[in-house]
């Protein structure tokens, strides 16, 4: 695969975010990821001309919401927007909605309007009693406000709501509310957690933080829950030589790639999700073997052009050839998520009439 062949550009344009989310890589019992807290970056535009050519761009899909990263937390998240659609690129950011300024929502409003080449996916995930229990630090009153100020001038967008226990109740107001600012409405099925897990959520109190805690409750409702995740919980999915036939992989059968916020390349998210922040790593995982095979700077777009990576021996051959269960650099996420039983393959978006 080189540039050209490449479809979809998933990229994390930075490593900030306001929110502190329990079911996130970045956040670690309440409080940023200690690998990630001192080393808070953003891409500048130069980093950004540097990695992807102009005559790279056009015709591409940029996705911009990553592993750990809130897009809309860049400082000059509309300079890096124009410059992408200036240049033929199509934009899509997902976003909690409760950072930056009404007024930058409505300028990218303004520019979907007249482009027809960006939409924003609103990750909310209930209303001002329920959001923040997941979205914890996610402020209500600012996420209405920029919600709103978006849908108003018109932009293209899509409300994707993740159902949890505590905020099923919610969903039929959601929808109401959806309806009256003309934004499309659609559940999102939980993928990640088949089980009750812990939130940790510092609050003020008298002039202290302090810490309390509260359990995130999946849906067990099967119109909201994905099959797969069921199966999970129940031990009922396995890998097998067999489901390995038929993996749908992101990066060579949709040609899509992710870029992380430090300018690594991955096959997909989940890739990147396991390597961490630039963590010690073990040396039995693969991403040690890749270190000790390839050296720490194979996929790292400040050492090689996206097109010399892109033609590594990795990504020509060895990764198909790792979806085997006995072979060299096997990760058992490609079976997860993308294999016939995977979660990926089951996971549905469910549209509220």
């Amino acid at each position: 695969m080189n540039i050209d062949d490449v479809k979809c550009v998933h990229l994390e344009i930075t490593n900030k975010c306001n929110a502190r989310c329990p079911g996130c890589a970045r956040t670690s019992k309440g409080k940023t990821h200690p690998n990630l807290a001192g080393n808070l970056t953003e891409w500048s535009i130069e980093d950004i001309k540097s990695v992807f050519p102009k005559s790279s761009i056009a015709g591409k899909t940029f996705t911009l919401g990553g592993t750990v990263d809130e897009p809309m937390m860049h400082s000059n998240i509309y300079a890096v927007v124009k410059f992408l659609i200036d240049n033929g690129g199509y934009v899509e950011i997902y976003t909690n909605t409760g950072c930056n300024t009404a007024d930058t929502f409505t300028r990218l409003a303004e520019l979907s309007t007249q482009t027809e080449m960006l939409k924003l996916f609103f990750s909310v995930d209930g209303l001002e009693e329920t959001n923040h229990l997941y979205r914890i630090n996610v402020q209500w009153k600012k996420v209405l406000e920029n919600m709103t100020a978006y849908a108003t001038q018109g932009g293209k967008c899509e409300w994707q709501y993740l159902v949890f226990k505590h905020n099923e109740k919610d969903i039929d107001r959601a929808k109401l509310l959806a309806d009256s600012l003309n934004i499309p409405f659609v559940v999102r099925q939980n993928m990640r957690n088949p089980d009750p897990y812990p939130a940790y959520e510092y609050k003020k109190v008298d002039g202290k933080m302090v810490l309390s805690t509260h359990m995130i409750q999946p849906s067990y409702n099967p119109k909201f829950e994905p099959k797969a995740l069921k199966q999970k919980r129940n031990n009922l999915v396995k890998e097998s030589k067999e489901d390995y036939k038929e993996i749908n992989c992101i990066i060579l059968h949709e040609k899509e790639i992710f870029v992380s916020w430090n300018k690594k390349l991955w096959p997909c998210c989940w890739f990147a999700n396991q390597y961490g922040f630039g963590r010690p790593i073990d040396k039995l995982d693969i991403f040690a073997e890749f270190e000790r095979d390839f050296g720490i700077e194979w996929n790292d777009l400040n050492k090689n052009s996206l097109s010399n990576i892109l033609q590594h021996q990795y990504f020509v051959e060895l990764l198909q050839k790792s979806w085997q269960l006995d072979a060299k650099y096997h990760n058992p996420i490609c079976f997860e998520m993308c294999g016939n039983q995977g979660i990926r393959q089951r996971y549905k978006l469910t549209e509220i009439h």
